[in-house]
């Protein structure tokens, strides 16, 4: 078998060499008188160079220590990746991570070399990809992507996410289908343990709990959002710490995405879908929290936890802030054509798809004062306020009119919770009086020309759809204050 000659090897034989012929020119120079190299002042300036060298060499590696690291290849790849399957302990873990770190950007660079599109569907015409190739992408999908090495990373490695995220955008790994599975596991680590470093930013202050770097980071950068999905609707159900950080993350994805021109993104890395997507997922998780609390009918719901659903709260309700400018803050969000006209698909139509589902996941609670309350946090400044705002809030609210009265015009149908009912236990109060928005404009009239002649004939469609602190009595509607709101010519059923 042949032995293949490295570099090393040859540095290794001529610095014998030279060390032995040193050796033997100091012996044959202490026998006779031989001009300079006789006289110990020579050796001791020589001592004096060696040390100096081997200082400066010492200080060089105290300075810049990846002058020394072993050359990137197979062979290294493969040890670095043998220690991280033999390896359970932290300490081990997280020492292969700083030294994985000095080569994440050789990694990568290798990884993306893999042409998926080209194995996939033209394997025959494509080449064979390199052995260090596919071990980079095994590196950064299989192993770094198992439980026991992302939780290393997520409590105490913030430089290697990081570095990783930063990485991944300059040279768009995932554009051959690397880094998913990785960063999918590690944000839900992230997301969802006690003690990860996101939780860290959350909870504490410092540099990391005022400004957030990993969580800003992560949340504004464009790709990563378009390509990785760091929350999923998994995620965004799981705990409440979980939720009030997705929130988070979501509202500075809204504020980069409404301050970034749409030009200035590739295409493929524009993170308008997962915007749409995720942002309606929050007002699924509400339905969600809501039908947990649909059999609380007295004071017993204000006795229940609810942080998830006031994060989620606190997101709607915030969403009237991302949208409007402030000079305070220096923030001036800009809308494209496609978002101003609530176009299919555009961050818009899902922030007002989202308020309606929001809206109406509170329908099913049964005790309506508390329902009310919660509303009025969320959406007052959908449903109430008017000519207030940016241009988009116009559309916005539009858009969520025109979902309520779909809802209403099923409900006439005897389809879906009750809208017509929530539509009382909001504007009910103020039944003859001057409308406050279009929302409560559409309600009166609804009340007034279809349904109040309804809930007195019709005794099914009244227990479905009135309060249950309102009444009727021959031909007259009763409010909770017992005030008359509706007199009609015919008698009760």
């Amino acid at each position: 078998m042949k032995t293949k000659i490295k570099p090393w090897m040859i540095i290794s034989i001529v610095g014998r060499i030279i060390l032995v012929g040193f050796a033997n020119l100091i012996l044959f120079a202490s026998s006779f008188n031989v001009p300079v190299i006789s006289y110990p002042a020579t050796y001791e300036v020589l001592s004096l160079i060696i040390l100096s060298s081997l200082f400066i060499g010492f200080c060089a590696f105290i300075y810049k220590p990846y002058w020394f690291r072993p050359k990137f290849s197979y062979t290294l790849l493969s040890k670095i990746v043998s220690l991280f399957r033999n390896r359970s302990d932290q300490e081990s873990i997280s020492a292969l991570i700083i030294f994985t770190n000095s080569y994440l950007e050789k990694i990568i660079l290798e990884a993306i070399k893999y042409d998926y599109y080209g194995r996939r569907f033209s394997k025959e015409n494509t080449p064979e990809p390199s052995k260090l190739t596919l071990l980079s992408r095994d590196l950064i999908d299989v192993i770094l992507s198992s439980n026991k090495i992302c939780s290393v990373i997520e409590k105490d490695h913030s430089y290697f996410i990081e570095k990783f995220v930063e990485l991944s955008a300059k040279h768009r790994l995932w554009h051959n289908h690397t880094g998913n599975i990785f960063f999918g596991n590690l944000m839900e680590s992230l997301l969802t343990e006690d003690d990860s470093l996101l939780v860290r930013e959350l909870r504490f202050g410092g540099v990391e709990g005022i400004y957030k770097p990993l969580l800003n980071l992560i949340f504004t950068t464009p790709g990563i959002l378009a390509n990785y999905y760091p929350v999923t609707i998994f995620t965004i159900k799981s705990n409440p710490v979980s939720m009030k950080l997705i929130t988070e993350g979501l509202k500075i994805s809204l504020r980069f995405y409404f301050t970034t021109p749409e030009t200035s993104i590739i295409g493929s890395d524009n993170p308008r879908l997962f915007l749409h997507g995720r942002i309606k997922d929050l007002a699924e998780a509400t339905q969600s929290y809501c039908w947990e609390l649909v059999d609380f009918k007295g004071k017993e719901i204000y006795k229940q936890e609810t942080p998830q659903l006031s994060s989620v709260g606190g997101f709607f309700h915030d969403l009237q802030h991302i949208l409007t400018s402030n000079k305070e803050d220096e923030y001036y969000p800009q809308f494209s054509k496609q978002e101003l006209n609530l176009k299919k698909d555009s961050v818009s139509l899902g922030i007002a798809e989202a308020i309606f589902d929001h809206f109406q996941a509170f329908c099913w609670i049964k005790n309506e004062e508390w329902a009310r309350t919660i509303v009025l946090h969320d959406l007052y400044w959908v449903l109430f306020r008017t000519g207030s705002g940016e241009p988009i809030f116009k559309t916005i609210r539009k858009k969520v009119l025109d979902l309520i009265k779909e809802r209403v015009e099923e409900n006439f149908k005897n389809h879906y919770v009750s809208m017509i009912k929530m539509l009382i236990n909001l504007y009910g109060f103020n039944l003859g009086n001057t409308p406050s928005g279009e929302v409560e404009k559409y309600f009166q009239k609804l009340f007034n020309e279809r349904t109040a002649e309804k809930f007195i004939n019709d005794k099914s469609f009244r227990e479905k759809h009135l309060l249950n602190d309102w009444t009727v009595k021959k031909n007259k509607i009763y409010n909770s204050s017992n005030k008359v709101v509706y007199t009609s010519s015919k008698a009760i059923k």
